[in-house]
């Protein structure tokens, strides 16, 4: 297949064996959309990062960036079980260690649960001081560029209810394939 100058996927007559002619036209959209997520997956990745360092915070993770981007969403402290509910993990165990290396660099407080395992975490002022930034450079570059495009936010709702209903069969295929 090649990439057309628009990102879509199309059947590649140059270079026999990478294109099958059986496949369906739904196979080769399909196709072209998880082409498309992936390259919308490296340039937020490198967004995120880039915004973090802009607000004053080198060498952060885009997992930790998003994390505490999160906790300063809620309007109470979070569990890690919580957490990667909102998002959609299992992890747990690997956002526990997001969590603590975020404490250790003071930018959450770790807090346990009274007559519980669990442990809360909230923003300390130095994370709620790299949240406000990250969000008033995010807001300034990103939002406002966003907003310039014609009725973005229509779109962007149409999008988001797509993409969960896509994590959901993504994630039905992901429990069934071991079973074949």
């Amino acid at each position: 297949m090649d990439l057309t100058k628009d990102g879509s996927l199309r059947p590649s007559d140059t270079s026999p064996g990478q294109w099958d002619p059986d496949e369906s036209q739904d196979e080769i959209t399909l196709a072209g959309f998880e082409w498309s997520m992936l390259r919308f997956a490296s340039a937020f990745e490198r967004c995120v990062l880039q915004i973090a360092n802009a607000a004053g915070e080198q060498n952060l993770s885009v997992q930790e960036v998003l994390f505490l981007y999160l906790v300063s969403l809620q309007n109470s402290p979070q569990t890690c079980a919580s957490l990667a509910h909102q998002l959609n993990r299992e992890d747990v165990t690997n956002i526990q260690y997001i969590m603590r290396k975020l404490a250790g660099r003071g930018l959450v407080q770790k807090a346990r649960e009274p007559k519980t395992k669990n442990y809360t975490f909230t923003l300390t002022k130095q994370g709620y001081g790299f949240t406000q930034r990250y969000s008033n450079i995010k807001k300034s570059l990103l939002v406002n560029r966003l907003n310039r495009l014609h009725d973005t936010g229509a779109a962007l709702t149409n999008v988001r209810a797509l993409v969960n209903e896509l994590a959901s069969v993504y994630d039905e295929v992901a429990r069934e394939s071991p079973m074949l």
